[in-house]
């Protein structure tokens, strides 16, 4: 996904995530929320694999983000719940803070 956002692969990107959050978030929005950014760098914390056969994984994403007064780093905790969607791995939910 991070490496999608990374190459401006955003439909790729896009389609890394499962149904509900597609049908809850317009690619045009979602796209528009990472044109700014130059690069992610991710670090995974931490994997638990959970009861209903999905896995949590927790990151920490480094950033570069063009803005107005120049490229600037920024730095989140980012957790998803990945699982199988039709046979193909999917993010099923995610939560940055």
């Amino acid at each position: 996904f991070h490496n999608d956002i990374s190459n401006r692969n955003y439909p790729a990107a896009y389609n890394s995530w499962g149904s509900a959050f597609q049908n809850t978030t317009d690619y045009c929005k979602f796209v528009s929320s990472y044109t700014n950014t130059l690069h992610d760098d991710v670090l995974i914390e931490q994997v638990t694999t959970l009861h209903d056969a999905t896995t949590q994984v927790v990151t920490i994403v480094n950033t570069t983000e063009e803005t107005p007064s120049g490229n600037t780093p920024r730095s989140y905790q980012e957790t998803y719940i990945v699982g199988q969607e039709n046979n193909i791995w999917k993010i099923l939910q995610g939560t940055s803070s």
